[in-house]
Parts: structure tokens; sequence; C-alpha cells
């Protein structure tokens, strides 16, 4: 077992906030982005029928006001200001923190946004092709709205407008109303190759044919200005492929997808696909009998795998394994980080190697009074 050293970075009784992302500034700063929504059981007092501690389920994922929050913090890291908010879009709701940071210095934010339409729309939506997804806390239901990237050169001081990802042609002529579809739900790392594109995977599943998620490749050779769909569609027979993250092999000109799953039995499975870095072409997906949900794939200094992951059955909360070269992931030890999560609504995992050796992690977990808060772990790794 490695030494762990465990914090929390933010916990607040009137926001709910989860899927966090972590990245390293060329100045040193630490940046901790999260999706932070409204959290409404702070208006009810601890003494009435509907106290906190019971309710560790009646918040949801997807709300009208959802936004991006950012944390900075120091080389010793210690909170260097408040918590900011990156810029709302006027229309719909900012889903996910995804952040990287780029050979040039320039930061990344990209994510996807849901839209919100009243409960009396949904049948006339639905008619038109359209799928509303169903909120059942807050009375409002929520459509797909597009996915986007924005940046930032003043490490994260400043962000640009945002630039929505292209309409994916295996959803060609597919329109959400009178909006056509644009890129899919995104959550999980991107990277960067030598010659400086970027690469990131969005998944997207075609309610209209029930048809299982797939996996949409997407790059820019412009540090983010503009975005096109490339390689092939990933995908596996009854099986949903959701929140992709990638793993760049520099050494080998290689690229490794990482998927949670659903659709295997026991569920949360981790699906990989090989791929070439030149071509894009991905070999066939393995499966692998990890369970996580979802999954941070880090590639350390030393050229190891560090794969972080929450853990969503008892005891919840987040593991990980260190994959030596060569070795099959599988075979790798599993490690525990956390499990005192009080419920399982936790996890979403992403690291960053803060020196040779020294990984922070950060996730979100459900604390004791039924609060959702960010944490953050130093995993000390013995070094080869």
């Amino acid at each position: 077992m490695f030494p762990v050293k465990t914090f929390t970075l933010y916990k607040e009784a009137c926001f709910y906030a989860t899927f966090p992302s972590v990245t390293m500034t060329h100045s040193g700063d630490i940046l901790v982005a999260f999706r932070r929504a409204p959290d409404h059981r702070w208006l009810v007092n601890k003494d009435e029928d509907l106290p906190l501690k019971d309710h560790f389920n009646s918040v949801d994922h997807i709300h009208s006001r959802s936004h991006i929050a950012l944390i900075r913090l120091d080389r010793n890291l210690k909170q260097d200001g408040e918590v900011s908010i990156l810029p709302c879009d006027p229309e719909a709701a900012d889903q996910e923190a995804n952040l990287l940071t780029l050979s040039s210095g320039r930061i990344i934010h990209y994510g996807f946004m849901f839209y919100p339409v009243l409960p009396e729309y949904y049948e006339a939506l639905k008619a038109q092709g359209c799928h509303p997804r169903r909120n059942k806390f807050y009375g409002v239901d929520y459509l797909f709205w597009g996915s986007y990237s924005r940046t930032s050169d003043d490490n994260g001081q400043s962000w640009s407008a945002r630039t929505l990802l292209p309409v994916p042609s295996y959803f060609k002529g597919n329109k959400i109303a009178k909006k056509a579809l644009q890129g899919g739900p995104v959550r999980g790392r991107a990277i960067q190759t030598r010659e400086g594109t970027i690469l990131l995977s969005v998944y997207k599943e075609d309610k209209e044919s029930r048809a299982p998620e797939v996996t949409q490749f997407y790059q820019s050779l412009d540090e983010g200005e503009t975005w096109g769909e490339v390689g092939d569609t990933l995908c596996m027979p009854a099986i949903h492929l959701r929140e992709p993250a990638l793993a760049n092999w520099p050494d080998e000109n290689q690229f490794t997808v990482f998927h949670r799953t659903k659709g295997l039995e026991g569920g949360d499975h981790l699906v990989t696909a090989r791929g070439a870095l030149d071509t894009l072409k991905t070999k066939q997906p393995q499966v692998h009998q990890t369970r996580g949900h979802p999954y941070d794939p880090l590639i350390l200094q030393d050229g190891r795998l560090f794969l972080s992951y929450g853990y969503r059955s008892a005891p919840y909360g987040v593991r990980y394994k260190i994959v030596e070269k060569n070795q099959a992931l599988d075979d790798a030890e599993e490690y525990v980080i956390c499990e005192d999560s009080h419920g399982h609504d936790c996890g979403y995992p992403w690291a960053v190697e803060m020196s040779l050796g020294k990984v922070l992690v950060v996730y979100y977990k459900t604390f004791e009074d039924g609060l959702r808060g960010i944490v953050a772990s130093i995993v000390e790794v013995d070094m080869i």
C-alpha cells in the first residue's frame, strides 16, 4: 500500500459539487475545475421531516443552473483566492469540467451542455424525433445541447468564447428540435501528441434507434481553435461505451481509450481499445475484469500507467492501479484511495503528477451529512 494523504478541497451546503478535473499550469499553479449546481436540501431544517442525512440521493446530475467552478492552488496546495466561475452559457447548463494544459502553456476546458425544457413540451418534442432526458427531482426535462471547448492563455484567469464541436457523421441529418446535433457528451482526459495535435473522444447514443452508445474522436490542429471528426466510430454490440478517456504512449506512437460500460454483467467493467496516432485507427476493444466509474489514465514520467477510478460497490470510494510496462492491466494490484463515501454517488477521479513520484488525485464523494464535495488525495508512488 502506497502512502495516501487526503483533504477536502470544496464542500458547501447550498451546492452539489461533482465531476472534477485537475491540471498543472506552466507557472506551477494547480487548477481544479468541477461541475457545481444548487443543492436545495439546505433550505430544510434538520429537525423537519426531510433532514439532509436521510436524503443522500435527492439531488440529480442535471440542473438548469449547473456551471463550472474553478479553484486555484499554489505549489503547496494552498488555495489561492476564492472559487471562481467560468462564463456560463445564456441558454444551457454546463455539465463537465475537463481540463488539458498544452505544451505551449495554453489551457483548454471542454465539456457539454443540457438545455432545460418544461415537461409539457415533452410529448411534442418526442414527436419531432427528440428525446428529452427526464429529471425526477426538479420538474424540468433536458435536451443534449452540444459539446464545446474554450481556451485560456493566462493560466486560467480569463477564457475565450466557446467553440462547438462539429456534427458527427454518424448522426448526419439528426437534429435536436431545430438545432443540429453537435459532438456528444464528453468526460475524460484528452491528449496532445508530440506534433501538437489534440485528440479528444466523446460518446453518444442514438435514442431513436436505441443502439448502444459509441465513441467518436475529434482532433484539433490549432490548439483548440477548431475541431474536426477523425478516425472510426468505436462500438461494441449490446455494450454501451461511456465516458472515454485517452492515454498517450509517445514512445510507441499509440494511444489507448478507456471506457466505463453498461451492458456487461456487474456493470462498470473497463473496456479499452488501442489505436495508432498516425492513422487514428483502433483495434478490437478489450473487456477487462476491473470495474470503475469512470476511469482516468495518467502516464507517469517513468512511463507507467496510473489508472484511477471511482468504485460504486460497497465500500464506496476511489481506487487505482499502477500498471507496469507490458503488464496485463487486470494483473496489476488494486489499491484504495478512499472507501469512506457514505453513498454510491462518488468517484470521477482525475490525476496529475505534481513531481516525480507524487500524484494528486481529485474526486468527489458523499459525506456523512449527505453533501457531495470535492476531495483531493496525494499518493506517494515508488519510482522504478
